[in-house]
């Protein structure tokens, strides 16, 4: 069984406050609570796959988190998939959102053909 630690719940760049490209806080803490690190991983990992699409983000911040716990997360491809799974039928509805954070760009069709490009590189992994 996972280890259970406190997660955020809702961990994704909205809920992140900068200082140029030092991350200085995380707010929105409403959804805390005890779980599995995955969870919140997946759900960042998914966020960064939404605003980029293509590309080596997700990796690369799991590359980073793995080398600052210490710990190497186990089933990756698991918990990214259950992430996919909870957003499958609202994804479109976080366009505003992304407004919010300065990406307009983000529509809602855009965002679903990049949660299901996410998805389909999950399940061919």
């Amino acid at each position: 069984m996972s280890e259970l630690v406190f997660t955020h719940g809702d961990f994704w760049s909205g809920n992140t406050v900068w200082d140029g490209v030092r991350l200085t806080g995380v707010v929105d803490w409403s959804g805390a609570h005890r779980a599995p690190r995955g969870i919140d991983l997946a759900w960042c990992r998914q966020d960064l796959a939404l605003l980029h699409g293509r590309g080596d983000a997700p990796d690369v911040f799991l590359a980073a988190y793995d080398d600052a716990a210490g710990v190497k997360i186990r089933r990756m491809r698991l918990w990214d998939l259950h992430a996919g799974a909870r957003a499958e039928d609202r994804v479109e509805e976080w366009a505003p959102n992304y407004e919010g954070v300065a990406r307009p760009d983000l529509t809602g069709e855009r965002l679903r053909a990049r949660l299901d490009a996410w998805n389909d590189h999950l399940l061919r992994g």
